[in-house]
């Protein structure tokens, strides 16, 4: 079954909370939406992450509990396979300033999860990306740290992957140290520590944004996606690479239809060995949502 999360804003607007949804293999609901936090002020942009070991989840998000919007921490809450909350919410990071767009992903070789978002403790708007080491228990290991911070620029919206294969994760993100915005990766060992050197996943013309990612365990590889203006239009590309970092054939075009397409996601089918790339549309005027499956080489 699958743990959908969300932000909910019907009870107050502005003031939204973290809901989670179990939906089953079939996509039919299971019970109904139960609240992961509540806390004061505002709960956003929550990520979940599978711990197939202790049968859970780990639910995180932006939260301005103690400071409201212009202060936003992370914080996280362990959720069972049936939606009961274990313990309560704990705090990640609660460094100056703004912390966006956390994501996670689980290691069950080390039995740890690995958090990163995009953060702005270097002073607004300046922004570097961040990490954190969780223990499958809940608590904190370490202190956060730095995965990139390039001087007097920022990087903004990571995400992350478990790579079982090689027992590594793998961090992506846009990146502005030389223009309005490329795409970066970094590999980080099985205990959550930087290996290796960045990967320049897509370096060129216009602004790229919203980078995602996924494993393929078939392949070995990973696929990026995001939205970029190349054309002059916001449009869907995606990049396939190696563990190493090796770039496996040039960037391409997922969808360009003349019109704002953004906030893309991937997903891998085992099954089949394809990758399946979501996004919003605005073809038809209204933001719809599209997608398209991309054959893994």
């Amino acid at each position: 079954e699958f743990l959908v999360t969300f932000s909910n804003n019907a009870p107050s607007p502005g003031s939204e909370d973290i809901y989670g949804q179990r939906v089953d293999g079939n996509g039919n609901l299971i019970g109904a939406a139960f609240i992961i936090s509540n806390a004061a002020s505002r709960q956003l942009y929550p990520n979940s992450s599978y711990n197939p070991t202790n049968n859970e989840y780990l639910v995180i998000w932006s939260d301005g509990r103690t400071g409201g919007f212009g202060n936003l921490d992370v914080y996280g809450q362990i959720v069972s396979a049936t939606g009961a909350l274990v313990g309560g919410n704990f705090m990640i990071c609660n460094a100056g300033q703004q912390q966006f767009n956390p994501r996670g992903a689980y290691n069950p070789t080390t039995r740890i999860y690995v958090a990163t978002w995009h953060d702005h403790r270097p002073g607004w708007p300046r922004a570097d990306i961040y990490a954190q080491k969780i223990n499958d228990n809940g608590t904190l290991s370490g202190a956060n740290f730095a995965i990139t911070g390039f001087p007097a620029t920022s990087e903004y919206e990571p995400d992350i992957v478990y790579n079982p294969t090689a027992n590594e994760f793998m961090v992506d993100w846009y990146d502005q140290r030389a223009d309005a915005g490329d795409i970066y990766a970094q590999r980080l060992d099985g205990n959550g520590n930087l290996t290796g050197v960045e990967i320049p996943v897509y370096v060129g013309t216009g602004q790229q944004g919203t980078a995602r990612l996924i494993y393929n365990p078939t392949g070995n590889q990973y696929m990026a996606v995001w939205n970029g203006d190349q054309t002059g239009n916001w449009e869907i590309y995606g990049q396939i690479f190696n563990p190493t970092g090796v770039l496996l054939g040039n960037s391409f075009n997922i969808s360009n239809n003349g019109s704002v397409q953004i906030w893309p996601n991937v997903a891998y089918g085992s099954g089949i060995n394809n990758y399946f790339v979501t996004w919003q549309d605005q073809r038809f005027g209204n933001y719809e949502i599209y997608g398209q499956v991309v054959d893994a080489p």
